[in-house]
């Protein structure tokens, strides 16, 4: 496997855990300690990003900020060009892959993780998301 998917739940926001606030929903990500280096950054993309591995990174987390997951594209892995859609994923990025963008620019908050494997990360994410 070269992505794992992850669901989460929304929860309606109460001020001061009392007052509904309408149209506030939010979801809690799990902390994850990360050993040794990584980085976050906030990417656009415009145009379809051409097959590659990316360079000193063994995985990256990455969540779709785009509202219309449909409209947003998609991710294409490995030798057979697997489609994948999600909202939030881990990717394998020593395979090769590409990001394919459809009418809408693709908006993604990705935290690239350069001294663990995705198997790592993976088994991390596992522990908090099915707790």
């Amino acid at each position: 496997m070269s992505i794992t998917s992850y669901n989460y739940k929304w929860k309606q926001y109460k001020h001061h855990g009392k007052e509904t606030i309408e149209g506030y929903t939010f979801t809690r990500i799990p902390p994850v300690q990360f050993n040794g280096r990584w980085n976050m950054k906030i990417i656009k993309l415009t145009e379809t990003i051409p097959w590659h591995t990316d360079w000193d990174t063994k995985c990256a987390i990455n969540y779709l900020l785009n509202d219309d997951l449909e409209s947003a594209g998609h991710i294409e892995i490995g030798e057979k060009a697997e489609k994948f859609q999600y909202r939030m994923a881990v990717i394998d990025t020593t395979k090769r892959h590409r990001a394919v963008v459809y009418d809408k620019p693709r908006k993604i908050l990705k935290i690239s993780i350069f001294d663990e494997t995705y198997e790592e990360i993976c088994k991390k994410l596992d522990s908090l998301f099915t707790s």
